[in-house]
């Protein structure tokens, strides 16, 4: 009996099965109610198919099943509609083209795909609107009216096509146009005549702005006035820039950021509270914990302080995508097959901002371990002390070379915008060299302990490592190592290029010397990624001329490198480039090499190639294939290289 009243009592209950985890708790709380006050379970699935109809998702089908009070809801989603095609009536002044880039709801394309678009997105429609408005407001028509768009969906219920109707207006163009308060040397980048562009005003009211801000007036207004001619379709316009006092910063605090520990933003930032207020330095910092991989970005929000020059500064900092970045590259080399070069990075270890990194090389014929931790501001914000371990095993064409060692190093920057900077390295590394031969192994009587020094000059400012799409970095630097004999300079370049047409261009140079004294594990050789794509490693060298190994590689004791890159942006994400290689290693003189398999064209091998880049924010990947142009015995056709990562 009891149990009877209890079945009978029991509340309704609902329970939805297949819908999208992030609908899930919304439809619960929505539809519940309805279930309680109803019971019919048809009224409630056709509410739920509703919400995935309103989305586009036209296809959806919805199942029920009923046991007493007890609703079972069965989700199939379907995928969204694509757009067919988007319709514009009544446009002249804007192509169809243009309209469109101003749209989420985008014809389905390869490029609005990349881009997450092309799917239609009903409750974007209204955003649709506001966007083609802005498109006409930044051509001066401020008058026009655009129509919420007309949606017709196909029989089949996979697509749909959109209509928008368009009334432009008439343009208008800046007539009167006065201008005060504009800090010395500044313009306003504005002028009578042109079209009223409201997005164009605005840039050049915000660059005015920011001219007074980087000259330290945190607290600059604008006040504004304009008058609207509609005979004469002009808009008269009245600014005047109110600079106020020169500022000092009352407070400065970081907010948003929880992945790293504001106070180790805070200890990273050559400005502080109690100094004077300085926009350029402050938009400077920003950039470099961005590039240090601590956060995104942030955004500069200024407020008055308790005294007329007094401004409380906060920083609202965007966190980093991810904490942890994984790295590898591959080639093919023969005997060897795949060979992978591992890593495992972050900036920000345990929250301080310490950078760590660990790397590891797989194969049968060189291994390569390592981890490096780096300790950034530890007597200045921009210095960084480091600390490396490592154990190196690589097998050359006649001689197996094995390294364990530690090291220390240290760099600071020289400059207040870190352009320039020096570094030291202090090395210990403990070596058990072999030379090989068809009938024995013989360890070369060498000593086994190797202290090694090196000091560098260098200067920087691309805008960031992979991604970086300009800008250029210089460096110098000087190896000691007087127990093996071994002295060394070297100095290479690298200029990254924005170029007219959505084209990228990039160029890399370098050049080593060393003493011909040196041990054989310090000989250089030329060939694979990152020196001779479309050439296999320690294959472009001097080489034996006499014995039982003639014709092997032995390395030399200078090089010279260098490379150029022209790529094109499909988009943000897609660009793919040719690249053309050169580079040598001698021994004994420049730009000689008597014992070369392969012709040589200025004492240098060639090659050129094609490849991928896309440039993912999170794991960009980047394929190459590289090809021999001047090719000799046992050079590929085509090599294969790919790296995925952000290092």
């Amino acid at each position: 009996m009891l149990l009877a009243l209890l079945l009978i009592t029991a509340p309704a209950s609902l329970q939805i099965d297949g819908a999208d985890p992030a609908l899930h708790e919304r439809l619960h709380r929505m539809l519940l109610p309805l279930w309680r006050r109803s019971l019919d379970a048809e009224r409630v699935a056709k509410r739920l198919r509703s919400v995935y109809m309103r989305s586009g998702r036209f296809l959806t089908e919805v199942e029920h099943e009923v046991e007493g009070e007890a609703l079972r809801l069965i989700v199939s989603p379907s995928k969204q509609a694509r757009i067919q095609s988007v319709r514009f009536l009544g446009n002249a002044a804007l192509s169809d083209e243009e309209l469109g880039k101003a749209m989420f709801n985008r014809l389905d394309s390869a490029s609005a795909r990349l881009q997450g678009l092309g799917n239609f997105l009903p409750e974007a429609l209204t955003d649709d609107v506001t966007g083609l408005r802005q498109a006409y407001f930044a051509k001066g028509y401020i008058f026009a009216k655009i129509k919420p768009p007309r949606v017709y969906v196909d029989p089949d219920l996979n697509a749909v096509r959109l209509e928008v109707s368009v009334v432009e207006g008439e343009r208008f163009n800046l007539g009167k146009l006065a201008v005060t308060g504009l800090p010395e040397g500044e313009r306003f980048a504005f002028a009578t005549g042109q079209a009223f562009s409201v997005s164009g005003i605005h840039a050049a009211v915000e660059k005015v702005r920011l001219a007074w801000m980087r000259r330290g007036h945190a607290l600059v207004q604008v006040k504004e006035r304009s008058e609207v001619d509609a005979a004469g379709n002009s808009v008269s316009l009245w600014l005047d820039f109110v600079a106020g006092p020169l500022c000092r910063i009352e407070a400065l605090e970081w907010v948003g950021v929880t992945k790293v520990e504001t106070a180790v933003l805070s200890r990273l930032m050559r400005i502080h509270a109690g100094d004077r207020y300085d926009h350029g330095l402050l938009l400077e910092e920003i950039g470099r914990l961005r590039s240090l991989g601590l956060i995104m970005g942030a955004q500069i929000v200024t407020a008055e302080g308790a005294k007329p020059d007094a401004v409380r500064v906060r920083l609202v900092g965007q966190d980093a995508m991810q904490k942890w970045y994984p790295a590898f590259t591959m080639t093919y080399l023969p005997g060897e097959g795949a060979v992978l070069l591992l890593q495992l990075s972050t900036p920000n270890f345990l929250g301080k901002g310490i950078r760590f990194r660990g790397s590891s090389w797989l194969s049968s014929e060189r291994r390569l371990f390592d981890l490096s931790i780096g300790v950034p501001a530890l007597l200045h914000p921009l210095d960084n002390l480091g600390f490396e371990i490592h154990n190196r095993d690589r097998k050359y064409p006649t001689l197996q070379a094995q390294s364990r060692g530690f090291s220390a190093s240290y760099g600071r920057s020289l400059d207040r915008r870190r352009r320039w900077s020096v570094f030291t390295t202090l090395g210990i590394d403990y070596w058990d060299l072999s030379s090989f031969t068809a009938s024995e192994t013989v360890a070369f009587d060498e000593p086994n302990v190797g202290i090694q020094t090196s000091y560098g000059l260098s200067y920087d400012d691309r805008d960031s490592g992979l991604l970086g799409t300009r800008g250029q970095r210089l460096s110098l630097s000087l190896d000691l190592a007087p127990s093996h004999g071994r002295n060394g300079l070297s100095f290479s370049a690298q200029r990254l290029q924005r170029l007219p047409f959505g084209f990228r261009g990039r160029a890399k140079f370098s050049v080593r010397q060393q003493s011909s004294g040196s041990g054989p594990q310090f000989a250089l050789y030329m060939g694979g990624p990152g020196t001779l794509r479309g050439y296999y490693a320690y294959t472009v060298a001097p080489r034996l001329s006499s014995g039982e190994f003639v014709g092997l590689p032995i390395g030399g004791d200078r090089s010279v490198n260098g490379g150029l890159e022209l790529g094109y942006g499909l988009n943000s994400v897609l660009e793919p480039f040719v690249f053309l290689d050169g580079g040598n290693a001698f021994r004994d003189r420049w730009f000689e090499q008597p014992s070369s398999p392969r012709r040589l064209y200025g004492g240098l091998a060639w090659s050129w190639g094609f490849g991928l880049l896309l440039r993912l924010p999170v794991l960009p990947f980047r394929f190459e294939w590289g090809r021999p142009l001047t090719r000799g015995p046992g050079d590929p056709e085509m090599l294969f290289s790919l790296g995925i990562g952000t290092n």
